[in-house]
């Protein structure tokens, strides 16, 4: 993602994720890239037998459903890595992001 407005108090990405995975406990690892900033990482845990109900739960190293990034640049590059899981298929699902104003 390019060509963000530069704003002094940055910006919240919030980026959801939620697959349909049974029985199945799987970890996705999501990093944004900015540039000249660095890199941060965050696990977000898919839970077993748990779908979207309504509910948004931060997931930081737990169970979750979105991930929370603190941008401070005018771009940044989203990767999605499929991590720890309980069975042989790996996801790291994407939902959809958004991108706020603080």
């Amino acid at each position: 993602m390019s060509g963000l407005p530069a704003n002094a108090a940055g910006y919240s990405l919030y980026v959801y994720a939620d697959g349909d995975n049974g029985g199945a406990l799987r970890t996705g690892v999501y990093q944004i890239s900015e540039a000249g900033i660095g890199t941060t990482t965050i696990n977000v845990m898919d839970a077993a037998n748990t779908n979207f109900n309504g509910t948004f739960v931060q997931g930081k190293k737990s169970a979750g459903n979105y991930a929370l990034f603190a941008i401070s640049a005018t771009g940044f590059t989203l990767t999605a890595t499929p991590g720890t899981l309980s069975d042989g298929y790996p996801r790291a699902p994407v939902n959809g992001i958004q991108i706020v104003a603080n």
